[in-house]
């Protein structure tokens, strides 16, 4: 469900604990840990500077080697309620990265619309990919409901 895909075990650059078992460093790009973070103006920068970390997936399984949850920095971001520039500098990053889903099929308009994002990222989100608002998760979940 979508609060226990960001539990304790989630990749999570903030988390002292985590940062203390060096987990971050080796599994973390520092445009996640930007994000995570809600350090906005260095997410921006670092999108520009390493674009290529915007297509970086990140991956938890459970035990029996099954994912537990896959996302992109895009759907980090919407979660958390990003700067409009910061999706903008995503979108750009990796164009195709508001037409792919999380491992429950959310976009990142799901994830923008659950975060109570405001209405410039919803429609930078919305102009990007226009069928969006009609695509449900594998709930059967519309971002808007």
């Amino acid at each position: 469900d979508l609060h226990s895909l960001f539990s304790s075990d989630a990749i999570d650059c903030g988390n002292p604990a985590y940062l203390s078992q060096n987990r971050c460093r080796e599994e973390c790009t520092q445009l996640y840990h930007h994000i995570q973070n809600r350090e906005w103006p260095r997410a921006l920068a670092r999108v520009k500077k390493k674009p290529q970390e915007a297509r970086q997936w990140y991956t938890k399984r459970h035990s029996n080697g099954s994912v537990r949850y896959r996302f992109l920095p895009i759907h980090a971001a919407c979660r958390l309620d990003p700067t409009n520039e910061v999706i903008i500098a995503l979108i750009k990053a990796y164009p195709d990265s508001t037409k792919l889903g999380d491992v429950d099929g959310m976009l990142p308009i799901h994830w923008a619309c659950w975060g109570k994002a405001r209405r410039d990222v919803i429609k930078t989100l919305l102009d990007a990919r226009k069928d969006s608002a009609n695509k449900i998760d594998n709930y059967g979940r519309l971002p808007i409901h």
